[in-house]
């Protein structure tokens, strides 16, 4: 029986490489997952910003429409605007 030694190590060269090729796979699937988290994530916080920034906007012209309100029954002139209202619908 003779020894097959080239033919061995060809072998265990071959099962390496492929075992280097997997890790490497899964490497790529692991960094393409976190860029998508990632992508997904800024997505969301850009969102959540406009939301926010909308939301403060509606928030301060309600505001300035009951400062407007208020000043307009103070002054007494609510009872004008009223009937301003009803004329127009």
């Amino acid at each position: 029986m003779e020894l097959d030694i080239w033919g061995q190590c060809a072998t265990e060269c071959e099962a390496a490489r492929a075992t280097v090729e997997s890790v490497e796979a899964t490497r790529d699937d692991v960094l393409i997952t976190i860029q998508a988290e990632v992508a997904a994530n800024y997505i969301d916080v850009r969102a959540r910003n406009h939301n926010y920034e909308v939301a403060t906007r509606n928030a301060n012209q309600q505001a300035q429409t009951l400062e407007l309100a208020i000043a307009l029954l103070t002054e007494d002139k609510g009872h004008s605007l009223m009937s301003r209202v009803r004329v127009h619908c």
